[in-house]
């Protein structure tokens, strides 16, 4: 038993420095102009990637799962493996190996690591960009407004990196987040958005911190209860609306128009993918589409996690959603509505299958009672919150 614990608490530490070193290297290489820039730092980035996949994979291997449990994982990280192989996609199977080798990780320690590295690199790429290094990209909007990258290989990029910086720092808040914090937050979103022109992810700053005012002026009790039970629900709601509007929302509509301008004409590039090879069980390879020579990707997590990665890898991703949503019920508030947001960046970013910007993945293997862990172990967790 004490060597068992003394293990479990090694590979904790292991899994905290992969965790933060897949977050610092994702964000530099391919989130940044690196990604186009240099081939060098692509080629670290990919032997990163490897190394972390065979450590993570030691990880669960050791991680005590009852071995039916650890049948069906394999079994999972097997597709991941095979959908890595065939399309060289490697978000789903980092989620996957993530979230089952995050057995007995403390959330709230390690998040407050990620926070650091998460700055270091967004200020990283910003400071490489002034002294020259990374170069500025322009993106034209069709109503003539000009955004700038400032390093980032696209604006988006920086948009959404810049408010998981707000997220996890909503995460690690052991109080109430005060109005100065919100502020602060506010008006630094602001200021990166006049450059990024990131809507959707100035908007969800936006609602979010309104949020949090909210519950905190008013009895949030009862608002905390919703928002809990909001997560669940927006796991199925996010999943089958998004793929509701792919199989159903007929071209040439009234309805499609609507929605097709409301995503700045992504439901056009989704049903590109979808007609071009359909939703299989397992993953397949795409041949990627380009528009006016400006890459067309899937920027809606679920129609990309069921169309790219097949039905198989997509019930696994959204039942990793739910355990989630299930797992952080005991949490509080701020853990349930940051989840919720994320779920909600799914409609327009693919990115959040990636778990460096879904950081809520290391809730998968969270437990109210941890075993390995003596009385004075639980304490000191109770104190951090």
């Amino acid at each position: 038993m004490e060597k068992n614990k003394r293990l479990q608490s090694f590979l904790n530490y292991v899994y905290g420095a992969a965790f933060v070193t897949y977050t610092f290297f994702s964000i530099l290489v391919p989130l940044s102009n690196f990604n186009v820039q240099s081939i060098e730092f692509v080629n670290i980035y990919k032997f990163v990637k490897m190394f972390l996949m065979v450590v993570l994979f030691i990880i669960f291997l050791f991680r005590n799962y009852k071995f039916k449990t650890f049948l069906l994982m394999a079994f999972c990280i097997l597709i991941g493996a095979y959908g890595y192989y065939v399309n060289s996609e490697d978000r789903m199977l980092m989620l996957i190996l993530f979230a089952f080798a995050s057995r007995y990780i403390h959330p709230k320690i390690l998040l407050r690591y990620d926070f650091v590295v998460r700055i270091i690199a967004f200020s990283a790429i910003i400071f490489l960009y002034g002294q020259g290094v990374l170069r500025n990209s322009y993106l034209l909007r069709a109503n003539g407004v000009m955004r700038s990258t400032l390093g980032f290989s696209h604006p988006n990029y920086g948009g959404i990196l810049l408010f998981t910086i707000i997220l996890e720092w909503i995460l690690i808040k052991n109080k109430k987040v005060n109005i100065f914090e919100i502020l602060s937050m506010l008006g630094i979103s602001y200021f990166f958005y006049r450059f990024f022109l990131a809507r959707t992810d100035w908007i969800l700053t936006i609602l979010l911190l309104l949020s949090i005012i909210i519950i905190q002026l008013f009895d949030g009790s009862k608002l905390t209860v919703i928002i809990k039970k909001c997560d669940s629900i927006f796991v199925w709601l996010m999943s089958i609306l998004s793929l509701s509007v792919l199989l159903f929302v007929k071209q040439g509509t009234i309805l499609y128009s609507l929605i097709n301008k409301l995503l700045s004409s992504r439901l056009d590039i989704f049903q590109f993918y979808y007609q071009l090879v359909g939703i299989k069980l397992l993953p397949q390879k795409i041949t990627v589409y380009f528009q006016d020579s400006t890459f067309a990707g899937m920027d809606n997590a679920y129609i990309f996690a069921a169309v790219y990665d097949g039905l198989i890898l997509f019930v696994v991703f959204f039942v990793i959603e739910q355990i989630i949503a299930k797992k952080i019920q005991v949490a509080p508030y701020n853990v349930s509505l940051v989840f919720l947001f994320i779920l909600l960046v799914g409609l327009t970013e693919a990115l959040i299958i990636y778990p460096f910007i879904n950081m809520m993945v290391i809730y998968f293997g969270q437990e109210s009672n941890p075993p390995f862990m003596d009385n004075k172990d639980l304490e000191s967790k109770n104190e951090r919150g």
